[in-house]
């Protein structure tokens, strides 16, 4: 993959076409629904963790969604029993991990090679992370909003959605991104403008209510890459939300960019 090509510095992300069998993203996606529509005593029983697990935010949330995270850890080690929906959904989200880790190496390498050792572009790799999302419907607001603005931790790949609402900024304006048939969607997060040294700004984006997620809610899938030894200091900064909520970091230099991190084994660029 050619970054130039890519198109990355010019609209914030790209698009790369993929073999992914579309039967796959569909099974991916009716499994998610088949288990998201279960009762919800019983998701919450998949308590959320570092290695994956269910997380709900309710009505009165400015973010008001269920996702499940899967990573390789998280869903090969024996919780409980699980029922059949449960089962089937874990084994496809288990399947695709693995069937992906070559296109999961190349996008790592196409933001951080020149940074990151082999050794670390594997360990991205292997604490990858499937993040399955539901906006519930809701009542239409002219402006509402599903997702407030933000930027990920590390890099995104973006799947599917089935229905629109996903904008990104770029150039002060919100912009409208639909999916393109037999595409995936990356852009970086801060790990990602991190690791190519300010090359490639993390993208601030936000998800929309529309007309039509109000009637029949949104479902999307995306993945969660967080390269290297460093994070984004919280505790100092504060929020990413508040931090680069207008996308304060496009043009910001490393050596200032930097800052904004820590080191979780002693080791900066």
């Amino acid at each position: 993959m050619n970054k130039q090509q890519l198109g990355i510095k010019e609209h914030g992300y790209a698009f790369i076409p993929h073999q992914i069998d579309k039967e796959i993203i569909q099974a991916l996606i009716f499994k998610w629904i088949e288990f998201h529509n279960q009762p919800l005593e019983h998701k919450k029983t998949f308590v959320f963790g570092e290695d994956g697990g269910y997380e709900y935010k309710g009505p009165e949330s400015p973010d008001f969604k269920e996702n499940f995270h899967f990573s390789l850890d998280y869903i090969e080690k024996d919780f409980r029993t699980y029922n059949g929906t449960d089962m089937n959904f874990f084994n496809i989200a288990s399947g695709f991990l693995h069937e992906n880790k070559t296109l999961t190496k190349e996008i790592v390498e196409l933001f951080c090679k020149d940074s990151l050792s082999e050794e670390q572009i594997e360990e991205a790799v292997m604490s990858t992370q499937l993040r399955f999302l539901h906006y519930p419907s809701r009542d239409f607001v002219e402006g509402g909003i599903l997702s407030i603005p933000h930027v990920d931790k590390g890099i995104t790949i973006h799947f599917t959605e089935d229905a629109p609402g996903f904008q990104i900024l770029w150039k002060e304006k919100w912009i409208d991104v639909r999916q393109m048939a037999n595409h995936i969607l990356v852009y970086p997060g801060l790990l990602g403008q991190y690791y190519s040294k300010c090359e490639f700004p993390a993208l601030c984006h936000r998800v929309v209510n529309t007309k039509e997620t109000s009637e029949k809610g949104r479902n999307s899938i995306v993945m969660f890459i967080d390269p290297g030894d460093v994070t984004y200091n919280k505790k100092d900064y504060g929020k990413t939300q508040k931090t680069f909520s207008n996308g304060e970091n496009y043009n910001i230099h490393f050596k200032d960019f930097k800052n904004y991190f820590t080191s979780l084994e002693n080791k900066v660029l």
